[in-house]
């Protein structure tokens, strides 16, 4: 007997159905501490080159977050700025504090790698970057 050939319908409902997103495939972010997991783990395998991209990149999420707006407000038009929704009042997008500490570790991790690997002066940068971060973050223990 002759096998029965897929009808065309059935072929476009499976194409369909791997191509669920819709119009255009849009990227979605990773978490942060997904990549910064991966950087981690890159790191203690001794993958520098992959730890340092991992890094690098969370790096350039937090400096965003770090130097960007820290709040959203609704313009007198009804549009907003910086997260996109529709509050009316000022929104905290994050803690910045925190976002500073991460992002001075994640140099400091940085640091670590580029002098491992020979970058002496990448490290320094990094390093340095750090240092000025935590001096301009409030302390960790009242006094």
């Amino acid at each position: 007997m002759p096998k029965k050939k897929k009808s065309s319908s059935a072929k476009k409902q499976k194409s369909r159905n791997n191509n669920s997103n819709g119009a255009g495939n849009t990227k979605k972010s990773v978490p942060l501490e997904d990549v910064l997991s991966q950087a981690e783990s890159a790191m203690n395998m001794s993958e520098i080159d992959t730890a340092l991209q991992l890094f690098s990149y969370a790096a350039g999420r937090l400096r965003s977050r770090v130097h960007g707006p820290a709040t959203t407000t609704t313009t007198a038009d009804g549009s907003t700025d910086a997260s996109g929704s529709n509050n009316t009042d000022e929104t905290p997008l994050r803690d910045n504090d925190q976002d500073k500490k991460t992002l001075s570790t994640v140099l400091g991790k940085m640091g670590e790698l580029k002098a491992s690997n020979g970058d002496v002066e990448g490290a320094r940068l990094d390093f340095l970057d750090a240092i000025s971060l935590l001096e301009a973050a409030p302390p960790l223990i009242a006094a």
